[in-house]
């Protein structure tokens, strides 16, 4: 349980819902949280990095979407109907209150991760030219990631086999192009589109994955390995299982 209360993302997804528990919360007219709630929420969130990123350049924060995790944390929440809406107000719902206090962090955790996985279009989060087939096909990649279990896997490596497995080509040239060192010259458009529709918005911001990134010599981070986290262990497992 432990492992999966320190995983951040998860510990404001509770923290949203017990923050609705005690006041609901105002949406604008498009439905997104409104600002003075944002700045409330604030307080309480694990996740800062991008507050202070929009506090450093001087940027405002307008709108609930720049606010890109605290976006899915309400979308997620949505989707397992934990929340409702009422009168232009966001809610805690029976459902949402049986989800804090009657069942385990770890299963808390199980049922946003794999709600997510199975009823939240990833591709909302994640544009990319293949998210939609890597959700399709998460079962396969799952099984593959298993079959590591938590040893340390290449990313470009793993990229490659996912191009050749889930019969990729034709939506990249063939021609390589830049990525990383100069001598590393790899299919870059697929591997930010596995980075981004796999790992940023899903298995790195759920705990599911520790990741190792380094910079190239133009001073960009590029992904360079990664392995199964044991909670990432756990939730892939209990996603096959369900069939």
């Amino acid at each position: 349980n432990r492992r999966a209360e320190n995983v951040g993302f998860f510990h404001d997804f509770i923290y949203f819902l017990k923050y609705l528990e005690s006041q609901p919360i105002t949406c604008t007219n498009k439905g997104n949280i409104s600002l003075a709630d944002i700045e409330k929420l604030r307080r309480g969130l694990k996740e800062q990095k991008v507050f202070e990123e929009h506090a450093r350049f001087g940027w405002k924060i307008t709108t609930e979407s720049q606010i890109q995790f605290l976006h899915q944390v309400r979308v997620i929440a949505g989707i397992m109907h934990l929340t409702y809406k009422r009168k232009g107000e966001l809610f805690l719902s029976k459902n949402g209150r049986g989800f804090l206090y009657n069942i385990s962090p770890l299963i808390q955790y199980q049922n946003m991760v794999l709600d997510f996985w199975e009823r939240v279009n990833w591709e909302y989060f994640s544009p990319g030219r293949v998210t939609t087939i890597l959700q399709d096909n998460q079962s396969t990649i799952w099984k593959i990631l298993l079959e590591k279990s938590e040893s340390w896997v290449d990313f470009s490596t793993f990229c490659q086999i996912l191009k050749l497995l889930l019969k990729l080509q034709s939506h990249y040239d063939s021609q390589d192009h830049f990525y990383g060192e100069e001598k590393d010259f790899r299919n870059w458009q697929l591997y930010l589109d596995v980075e981004y529709g796999l790992f940023y918005r899903n298995l790195e911001r759920f705990g599911c994955v520790e990741v190792e990134r380094r910079k190239d010599q133009n001073g960009m981070e590029v992904l360079e390995r990664f392995r199964l986290t044991p909670v990432g262990v756990y939730a892939l497992r209990k996603f096959l299982a369900r069939g």
